[in-house]
């Protein structure tokens, strides 16, 4: 849970929104219901998914579904991954700022567990904890399923000193 957290922190929170993440942070009880919250309740996570992305003709369940689709292609995928990074300070709350962050890793993970690609600028050799973590608090949604499969590929996959995957 401490690696979600962090990965949330270095999204570019505000120094309002940073003091409340650290309050969070300082009760590990509180921090990992206030997290599970939003991440289990899909129905939950698209409201705040369409009410962030309320300029465009899809809604939140439909975000949700292109990421979950097996047969969604790694361009796809990479193209949600960028809205959903540019999105993230656009969040009017911390609900929307956690859904946006949840799309953006949704995306990175679907395309590396189906796909074996990583269409994130950073290693993803880290993201091992990340995502078993959310794995964990998402076990009943198809998302789940992405990032457990997509930390199970990541801890069977060598990389290089440099973060790239080795041959």
């Amino acid at each position: 849970m401490r690696n979600l957290f962090a990965e949330l922190v270095t999204e570019g929170a505000t120094k309002l929104q940073l003091n409340g993440l650290l309050a969070l942070a300082s009760d590990r009880d509180t921090q990992s219901s206030f997290l599970s919250t939003i991440l289990s309740d899909r129905s939950a996570l698209a409201n705040h998914l369409t009410d962030l992305f309320r300029d465009t003709p899809q809604s939140g369940h439909d975000w949700l579904s292109v990421v979950s689709d097996d047969r969604t292609p790694p361009a796809t995928l990479r193209r949600v991954r960028e809205f959903a990074k540019a999105s993230i300070n656009k969040a009017s709350d911390e609900g929307e700022r956690v859904a946006a962050t949840l799309l953006y890793h949704a995306a990175v993970a679907a395309a590396w567990a189906r796909h074996g690609e990583n269409i994130s600028t950073r290693s993803l050799e880290n993201r091992v904890p990340l995502y078993e973590d959310l794995a964990d608090i998402m076990i009943a949604d198809p998302l789940g399923t992405i990032f457990r499969q997509a930390a199970d590929r990541l801890a069977s996959t060598e990389f290089s000193g440099n973060g790239k995957e080795m041959a």
